[in-house]
C-alpha cells in the first residue's frame, strides 16, 4: 500500500516537473531577449530557406531532354518540411514576444516585431510557391481557381403570397 503511494506521489511529481518545464518554455519574454530571440528565429527560417534553394537547384537542373530532375522531388519535400517547421517557430516566437510584458509600449521590440512579421510574411510566400512546384512535379490533380466554386443550395420559394394558389390539398393559411 506504501509502496503503491509513493508510486503515486513521484508520477504526480515528474507530471509536475513537466508541466512546470512547459510552463517556463511558454513563459513570458523578458524586453531585452525579445529582439535575440526573434533575430535568431529569423535566421534559422533563412538557414532552411537557403537549404531549400539548394534542392530546389538540384530538381531543376535537367536530366537529358526529361525536363527536371524528379528523383530530386523527396529533397525538396524534406527541406520544405524544415522550412514550415521554422516558419511555425517564428510565428510562435512573435507570439510570445507580443504577449511579453512591455512590449506594446517598447518601440524598439515594435520594430523587431514588424522585421519578425515581414519575414515571416516572406517565407510562407516561399513555402507556398514550393508546395506548388511539388504538387505540379507529383502530378497532383489540382483545380484551376476559376472552377472552384462554392455550391450554395439554391433559395427555396416563400410560403407564398395570398393571391398564388398552393398546390393542390395545401391548407389554406
Amino acid at each position: 500500500m506504501k509502496l503503491q503511494i509513493d508510486i503515486r506521489l513521484i508520477a504526480i511529481a515528474i507530471l509536475l516537473l513537466f508541466g512546470v518545464a512547459a510552463a517556463a518554455e511558454e513563459a513570458a519574454i523578458e524586453p531585452s531577449d525579445a529582439c535575440p530571440q526573434i533575430s535568431r528565429a529569423v535566421n534559422r527560417v533563412a538557414a532552411a530557406e537557403h537549404q531549400q534553394s539548394f534542392a530546389l537547384d538540384l530538381y531543376a537542373k535537367t536530366s537529358g531532354n526529361r525536363g527536371p530532375n524528379r528523383g530530386a522531388i523527396p529533397a525538396v519535400e524534406a527541406r520544405l518540411a524544415d522550412l514550415l517547421a521554422r516558419i511555425a517557430d517564428l510565428r510562435a516566437t512573435l507570439r510570445r514576444v507580443r504577449n511579453a510584458r512591455g512590449a506594446s509600449t517598447n518601440p524598439t521590440i515594435q520594430e523587431c516585431l514588424q522585421v519578425g512579421a515581414a519575414a515571416l510574411a516572406r517565407a510562407e510566400r516561399v513555402s507556398s510557391e514550393v508546395e506548388r512546384i511539388v504538387i505540379e512535379a507529383r502530378d497532383y490533380p489540382v483545380l484551376p481557381q476559376e472552377s472552384i466554386k462554392l455550391s450554395v443550395p439554391a433559395a427555396r420559394p416563400s410560403a407564398g403570397l395570398a393571391s398564388e394558389p398552393g398546390p393542390p390539398g395545401a391548407a389554406v393559411r
